[in-house]
């Protein structure tokens, strides 16, 4: 793979932590439970250092980063304000946006993955990536949690 198409891939790679890192951002900004809006704002650093990483290989590579918003995100931010104001900012239902969340960002890293990428960059990406997939199982532990104890309360 040459330099240009590697610059591609990492700025895709960008664009999806960027995306994450306002989606959890948004999420951390609605969340009510201290732990939960904790986690939320440490998972947003995460990913921009991810992002800033990814950067520096653009441009050791000879290109510019691209930061920019998709469409796709965009949305999904939109969703998690409208799911703060009609839910009375609903913990549980930010843990599930931000599993769809995730879930958009490691296929973005699996199909990064698969590109014939130099040994380095694919290293990279990979520790990113085992690091996102952990989140993710955090989330998906964190939202169980959040159910049986709202259906706990509910008995």
């Amino acid at each position: 793979m040459n330099n240009h198409e590697t610059i591609l891939v990492l700025n895709d790679l960008i664009e999806s932590c960027f995306d994450s890192q306002r989606g959890f951002q948004e999420a951390a900004d609605n969340a009510t439970d201290m732990s939960v809006k904790r986690f939320f704002n440490e998972n947003s650093r995460d990913r921009g250092r991810f992002m800033m990483s990814l950067m520096r290989e653009v441009r050791t590579l000879g290109g510019g980063p691209e930061v920019r918003s998709s469409a796709a995100a965009s949305l999904h931010r939109l969703w998690i304000k409208i799911i703060g104001t009609l839910s009375g900012r609903d913990d549980r239902n930010l843990l599930a946006e931000a599993d769809r969340g995730e879930a958009a960002v490691i296929k973005s890293y699996e199909e990064a993955l698969l590109k014939g990428l130099p040994v380095y960059i694919h290293s990279l990406i990979e520790a990113q990536y085992a690091s996102i997939k952990r989140t993710r199982e955090l989330i998906k532990n964190m939202l169980a949690a959040a159910k049986a104890a709202s259906a706990t309360v509910s008995k």
